[in-house]
């Protein structure tokens, strides 16, 4: 089986809308070429991403007193933050409600599939209307549809080069061939690279932050290679 038909009978393509991973492998091509060309223009808009989203969670915290910190919850909408900047660039990056589709989608098409897995093939369609998690995905397809498409027809109307974003939707637009133009496949490939670029940097990065309080004295010398880079 192929990733891309791996990744529709994981996550039941058909009910999460995920199966329009199946039409091309633009959004691997893009990720895997064109976002690794073009990174070192990237990093200093994702640096500021991250300035402005850690400045914003520490604003409550205080060195007289002990400050609590969901680590997965914290790190992840800080990661969401940065990311998006990648993928719709600005201004849609700061938009709190695109901010707040992009980090339930994974965690609402996980649990239509893992909901939907419980039942026959022949009931899914009875059961599929009546999940909570499927009405949430509905409300984030909706909103996903709301803000995304007035900006790809605004994205297609340039044609300086110069003048275009750097962000993966952009690419997406300029790329797109055949069926990755058609309907609202581009929306959904960007759903799915919510899935693929949100989680597992999150998982890592708390990882290393856990790994850091396990070993602190690696901290100062860390500290020392981030200040000299």
């Amino acid at each position: 089986m192929s990733h891309r038909e791996s990744v529709v009978d994981r996550f039941l393509g058909y009910w999460t809308g995920l199966d329009a991973v199946r039409q091309s492998t633009l959004h691997n091509e893009i990720c895997q070429t064109t976002l690794v060309r073009h990174l070192p223009a990237l990093v200093p808009g994702m640096h500021e991403k991250e300035t402005g989203a850690i400045s914003n969670y520490m604003s409550d915290a205080s060195s007289d007193a002990f400050t609590q910190f969901s680590a997965y919850g914290s790190m992840f909408n800080i990661i969401a933050r940065i990311n998006s900047r990648v993928l719709v660039g600005q201004p849609l990056c700061r938009d709190e409600e695109w901010l707040q589709v992009a980090q339930g989608f994974p965690q609402h098409s996980v649990a239509v599939a893992t909901n939907l897995r419980q039942y026959l093939p022949l009931l899914r369609p009875l059961v599929f209307p009546f999940l909570k998690s499927a009405k949430r995905l509905k409300w984030e397809y909706a909103v996903a549809h709301r803000k995304l498409w007035p900006l790809i027809a605004e994205r297609k109307a340039v044609s300086q080069q110069d003048k275009k974003p750097r962000d993966i939707l952009q690419w997406m637009v300029d790329l797109g061939t055949g069926n990755d133009q058609k309907d609202d496949i581009p929306i959904r490939k960007l759903m799915f690279l919510t899935m693929a670029g949100f989680h597992a940097p999150t998982a890592t990065a708390v990882h290393v932050l856990y790994d850091l309080c396990a070993n602190p004295e690696y901290f100062a010398p860390l500290g020392r290679r981030s200040e000299r880079s």
